[in-house]
């Protein structure tokens, strides 16, 4: 489970707050996959869900940056699509296997390692970036 209180913030609200939900969704998942009796059909609707948030998030954040002409933008949106491939391919690698323990070592440490990296290492840039054209 993630402390939303340990989720680095950033000079931009709006960020902060899609990080937040994210944050939420990841939790949500992390329940689910400690449930004594897995429900498969509740945990494919969850990372579903999750992963359409991402998605959006990302496709949101690299509309500011466009619209912002920001300079590093190609390195952020690579790692963008980085990570969505990792995850389609976890998500799809479930849905064949079901192996559940391989599913939940993803999204419990590999995910939140990323996302706490991404956001120290690229997206408090941006926001300061952002936060100075707005």
């Amino acid at each position: 489970m993630i402390n939303i209180d340990a989720i680095p913030l950033v000079n931009f609200d709006e960020i902060n707050a899609v990080h937040i939900e994210e944050v939420e969704l990841l939790n949500k998942l992390y329940h689910l996959l400690h449930m004594q009796k897995k429900d498969e059909k509740k945990i494919l609707l969850s990372l579903n869900e999750l992963l359409l948030h991402v998605r959006e998030h990302f496709a949101h954040e690299e509309r500011l940056m466009k619209d912002s002409f920001y300079p590093t933008m190609s390195m952020h949106k690579a790692e963008h699509g980085k990570i969505i491939n990792e995850m389609q391919m976890q998500i799809m690698e479930f849905r064949n296997r079901k192996d559940y323990e391989l599913l939940r070592e993803y999204f419990e440490d590999e995910i939140p390692t990323w996302l706490n990296q991404h956001i120290k290492s690229m997206d408090i840039i941006l926001a300061e970036y952002l936060k100075k054209r707005v």
